[in-house]
């Protein structure tokens, strides 16, 4: 999904959540206004451990939206139905002057 999209989408009050899958140092210089974070790297343990509704969007980012395309299948086998990449990542996001933290 696009950046404005997914922020659009986000305004919204629903069971919907952004999960930035990059890892510390890089979440640390800045990201989306209210993203999780849950870095790929440690993802396999992570998931179990969510309380998130299986039923709820889930939002992945990353840099780019490579890392966060793998997310997005861990997410799917965990059994998450709605999970979306956010097309290319923090790099879009902030391209499109959205919120960064």
């Amino acid at each position: 999904m696009k950046p404005q999209e997914v922020y659009n989408d986000l305004q919204i009050p629903s069971n919907s959540h952004l999960i930035d899958v990059r890892e510390l140092q890089e979440y640390s210089a800045g990201h989306a206004q209210d993203a999780v974070h849950m870095p790929l790297s440690d993802l396999v343990n992570l998931i179990p451990k969510c309380t998130y509704d299986k039923d709820a969007d889930v939002y992945l980012m990353c840099r780019s939206g490579g890392r966060s395309s793998v997310a997005v299948g861990l997410f799917t086998k965990a059994g998450f139905t709605k999970v979306h990449n956010v097309d290319g990542g923090i790099i879009a996001w902030d391209a499109a002057k959205l919120p960064i933290e």
